[in-house]
């Protein structure tokens, strides 16, 4: 959907399993009966709305040409999501058998609230979507604006969101939760830098390059795995955080310099902005 910019589609293939688990899990929860069973029952619900989302909105190749460029697109798109979860949450995989449960349990419930402008971030990405791929694919410059604005959108909801989460968790969840404030600072951080690498993780992707995309994550899961286990030991929560910020870092760097890379170089200047499996009608809408 990324690469052939169909904006609508995109946009109810990201809110519809939302609604899906969080209508199911609110729902026990209101009754009572939210337990690890319920929520993995939630979890498989989106997964299967989002298959069928995807098998319902997914353009169909119209020759055997298309079909082999379809399948070796999403081939190398696929690694980058694996390694955009990896870098994501492996984190907290692994701080479980280095700090122990409730340590993990303080630092989950700081990264859920400090991500929740993760979602507003890519909302935008998707409203802008055609604006993202047209100025990238002119010139550079054109991208860091862009990016810029999301980028400060994620800012400024993380402010008024951490602002209002450092007084309210220890009221919520009691005294373990008193002096997270630097944690939450360093995660908010962390979530303006994951906002900015899914701008250009999806602008590499519209310009058909999403092997540089997963370069660039497996980039930022390669320093999670070797730095967390140091800073985890030596600094606790506060530690992955700091290795949060600089895998994401780490990611968008690679992407940065990729994105700089495709814009300048002669093959992306004459080819289409879009890759090869885009309808025509909307390489013409790109391209005007």
């Amino acid at each position: 959907l990324i690469g052939t910019n169909q904006v609508k589609r995109l946009g109810i293939f990201r809110l519809v399993p939302v609604v899906c688990i969080s209508s199911v899990v609110v729902s026990a929860w209101a009754a009572g009966r939210l337990t690890v069973a319920v929520s993995i029952l939630a979890l498989a619900c989106r997964q299967l709305a989002e298959l069928a989302l995807s098998l319902v909105f997914f353009p169909r190749p119209s020759t055997p040409e298309h079909a082999r460029e379809h399948v070796g697109f999403g081939a190398r798109a696929i690694l980058g999501q694996y390694a955009e979860l990896g870098t994501a949450r492996l984190d907290q995989l692994i701080l479980l058998p280095l700090l122990g449960a409730s340590a993990l349990g303080r630092y989950s419930v700081c990264v859920t609230i400090t991500g929740l402008p993760i979602a507003a971030s890519q909302a935008l990405i998707s409203s802008r979507f055609g604006r993202i791929v047209r100025a990238t694919s002119h010139r550079f410059s054109g991208f860091v604006q862009e990016m810029a604005l999301i980028a400060g959108v994620s800012a400024i909801l993380g402010l008024v969101i951490s602002g209002a989460a450092i007084p309210l968790l220890p009221r919520l969840y009691g005294s373990d939760f008193a002096n997270l404030a630097f944690v939450i600072a360093l995660l908010s951080a962390a979530t303006v830098l994951l906002s900015a690498c899914y701008a250009s993780g999806s602008a590499l992707t519209a310009l058909g390059r999403p092997g540089l995309s997963t370069m660039g994550w497996l980039a930022g899961v390669a320093v999670t795995v070797l730095s967390l286990p140091w800073m985890a030991q030596r600094e606790g929560i506060a530690g992955a955080a700091k290795v949060s910020i600089a895998a994401y870092l780490v990611a968008l760097s690679v992407m940065t310099l990729a994105l700089r890379y495709a814009t300048t170089s002669s093959v992306t200047r004459d080819a289409d902005p879009i890759p090869v499996v885009a309808d025509e009608a909307t390489r013409q809408m790109l391209n005007e």
